[in-house]
C-alpha cells in the first residue's frame, strides 16, 4: 500500500499537538469550497513546505486561471518563499480584478511592510480590516506599520484591537508596550511588557 508523501508531516503535526491546525484549515476547505489540491496547498504552505505549495497552487491555477482564492494564496506562498516582487505583482494583479478582496490586500499588506515600506502598509492593512478581513493579526500589523510610521495614537489603537480579539498574543502586548513607552506613559508600558512575558512563559 502506498504512503502519501504528506502523511509523515501530518503525524508530525499530531506529535505537535497541532492538530487543531487541520481542524482549522479542513473547516476553510469545506466553507471556502476548495478543491482537494488546493486544501493540500494551504496544508504544506502550513508545515513550511513552500516550493511543494506553490507547485499545488500552480496546478490549480492551471485549471481555473481566474480564481481569487488561488491567486492571492499564491501571492503568500510567494512572499514566504522571499520572492517578492512576483508576490507584490500577483496581489495587484489580483485587486484589479477583484478590488474589495480584503485576503488581498492584506497579503500585500505583508509583502510590503516585509519590504520596509511601511507607510505603503498601513494603507492595505487598514483597507483589508474595512473589507471585513478583521482578524487579530490584520490588526496587530496595521499597528506595527502605524507605529514605523510613528502614528502612535493610531497604532495603539490597532493593537489593542488586536489584543480584544486575541488576547494570548504577546506579540500585540509588546506592540503596545513600546508604543505606550513612546507616548511617555511608563507605568501603562510596563504593564503591557508584564503580559506579554507571560504569555510567553505559558
Amino acid at each position: 500500500m502506498m504512503t502519501h508523501p504528506l502523511l509523515p508531516k501530518l503525524r508530525q503535526l499530531k506529535l505537535g499537538g497541532m492538530v487543531q491546525t487541520l481542524d482549522v484549515r479542513a473547516s476553510q476547505a469545506i466553507e471556502r469550497q476548495l478543491t482537494p489540491t488546493e486544501f493540500l496547498a494551504l496544508v504544506l504552505d502550513e508545515l513550511g513546505e513552500h516550493e511543494q505549495a506553490l507547485a499545488e497552487l500552480d496546478r490549480c491555477r492551471a485549471q481555473d486561471a481566474e480564481s481569487v482564492e488561488v491567486r492571492v494564496n499564491r501571492g503568500a506562498v510567494l512572499a514566504a518563499l522571499g520572492r517578492y516582487t512576483e508576490a507584490e505583482r500577483e496581489l495587484l494583479e489580483v485587486l484589479e480584478q477583484a478590488p474589495t478582496s480584503g485576503e488581498a490586500y492584506f497579503n500585500l499588506g505583508l509583502v510590503t511592510a516585509r519590504r520596509g515600506r511601511w507607510d505603503s502598509a498601513a494603507p492595505h492593512f487598514a483597507r483589508a480590516i474595512e473589507l471585513g478581513t478583521g482578524r487579530a493579526a490584520a490588526h496587530y500589523y496595521l499597528g506595527e506599520a502605524l507605529n514605523h510610521v510613528d502614528d502612535l495614537p493610531g497604532a495603539l489603537q490597532a493593537y489593542q484591537r488586536a489584543v480584544e480579539l486575541a488576547p494570548s498574543n504577546p506579540r500585540a502586548y509588546y506592540g503596545m508596550g513600546m508604543v505606550l513607552d513612546r507616548m511617555n506613559r511608563p507605568d501603562e508600558a510596563a504593564q503591557a511588557y508584564r503580559r506579554s512575558r507571560a504569555l510567553k512563559t505559558r
